[in-house]
């Protein structure tokens, strides 16, 4: 019996011995074909938020490849407060979009609003801190 030696690179160079009855009566042979290709996403968010007037746009970006069955959440608090030395102040947070398939990242980025409202601000240093959560959900 004639051994054929075949190497095929895909990921990894795979090399195995296939023998003569392993063909078909047309002389083909099929070989099965697979890559895993990790998800790569990168989200662009500032590390500093100026809240500039009762509503503030803060725009946050995202670009990625995940697989086709997962999508990509970005999601913020929805409230958090503000508080200067002696005050503390309510701050709700509307996100227009908290989610992306595979099929709306590529690898340019893609922009997202998140608007944070708040009362009127009284003169103060205030400071304060917005969470987010930042997943791939879906089979894998």
């Amino acid at each position: 019996m004639k051994k054929l030696l075949l190497s095929l690179l895909i990921c990894n160079l795979m090399t195995f011995p296939i023998m003569a009855q392993d063909f078909a009566e047309d002389g083909g042979y099929t070989i099965n074909v697979s890559c895993v290709k990790t998800p790569l996403y990168t989200i662009k968010i500032p590390e500093k938020i100026n809240i500039t007037s009762d509503e503030t746009c803060l725009t946050f970006y995202v670009k990625g490849d995940i697989y086709a069955d997962q999508d990509l959440w970005v999601v913020f608090d929805s409230q958090t407060s503000i508080s200067d030395s002696k005050r503390s102040m309510p701050v709700s947070i509307d996100q227009n979009k908290k989610s992306w398939s595979s099929s709306e990242l590529d690898l340019n980025y893609t922009s997202s609003c998140l608007t944070i409202h708040h009362g009127s601000l009284k003169a103060g240093r205030w400071t304060g801190y917005l969470n987010v959560s930042i997943y791939l959900q879906g089979a894998q």
